[in-house]
């Protein structure tokens, strides 16, 4: 990865990325409990809408990508 210092780059901010939404999650169920005072099922609800949005987007982007990697690895030149 140390010759390719674009994908290096892209590897560090995901890994940060990744690092604050863990730490984000982490304090939202202390948060959730103490300051909003919600249930489990509160929590719960609290967070189905970020699964839904989840899943619409994975979907979403499925039907986005899938013609122009076609497409992509079509206009390849034969190995």
């Amino acid at each position: 990865m140390r010759a390719h210092p674009a994908i290096l780059r892209l590897a560090v901010m995901l890994g940060l990325i990744h690092a604050a939404s863990t730490m984000a999650m982490t304090i939202l169920v202390p948060c959730s409990q103490d300051i909003f005072e919600l249930s489990t099922i509160g929590y719960g609800t609290r967070l189905r809408p970020g699964a839904a949005g989840g899943v619409i987007g994975s979907f979403s982007v499925q039907g986005l990508s899938h013609g122009s990697a076609h497409k992509a690895a079509s206009s390849l030149p034969p190995q």
